[in-house]
């Protein structure tokens, strides 16, 4: 028998531990894009009201800044 792949899946975890709080995405990339929607969904949608949110990621290359300016353009990312 050999392993024979049939995908991947990129799973962004979201959570607030003392919340008893998470959110999943799942999503068959690793691409920017994607991990800036969870972010963006993270800041408007989940947690509208904090007026901070700290981030703990992986080193991937697409958990960064740079990420948000090829998802957003940059008045909505938040520079004037």
């Amino acid at each position: 028998m050999e392993y024979e792949r049939n995908g991947v899946a990129h799973l962004l975890a979201f959570y607030a531990p003392f919340e008893n709080w998470r959110r999943i995405d799942i999503a068959n990339n690793h691409a920017a894009e994607q991990w800036a929607q969870g972010v963006r969904r993270l800041v408007q949608e989940d947690y509208p009201q904090a007026t901070r949110i700290t981030s703990v990621m992986g080193n991937l290359n697409i958990h960064g800044g740079a990420s948000l300016y090829k998802a957003f353009p940059p008045h909505y990312v938040g520079v004037a």
